[in-house]
């Protein structure tokens, strides 16, 4: 998988923006952003020239996740002090759309420094079939 998403893990509302759209260059227009059901106001940032800053600060507003695909693994990015509504989102999204991937990359922005888990996906299938 190559595409990037965003999904809010609210609501579970999952939007594909393609392989060639900037994250923040495409969250930053307002009817983007309507299709994920959040608002996002003015910042200081700028999509293109604060890039990382500016996709920081969406993940802290809103319960937006960033998934960008790499090939043979998948890199999730959000910001949440609960894990619950991330991990289920990321669970119906792979279980949707990532096949034959081989490691998920899951970054939680919640925390300083940022907790990151490296999942292979044969223990993470294992692991979500017996929760069903």
């Amino acid at each position: 998988m190559w595409e990037g998403f965003f999904i809010n893990y609210n609501t579970g509302k999952t939007v594909c923006i393609g392989l060639r759209n900037d994250h923040a260059r495409w969250i930053a227009e307002a009817p983007n952003a309507e299709k994920l059901g959040v608002v996002i106001a003015k910042t200081k940032f700028h999509p293109i020239n604060n890039r990382d800053e500016f996709l920081l600060h969406i993940l802290r507003l809103a319960p937006v996740m960033r998934i960008r695909g790499h090939g043979l693994y998948v890199t999730f990015e959000f910001d949440s002090k609960t894990m619950k509504q991330p991990y289920r989102a990321i669970n119906q999204f792979s279980i949707k759309y990532l096949v034959p991937v081989r490691m998920l990359h899951i970054v939680n922005w919640a925390f300083r420094p940022p907790r990151v888990l490296d999942i292979f996906v044969s223990l993470f299938w294992a692991k979500m079939r017996k929760r069903k």
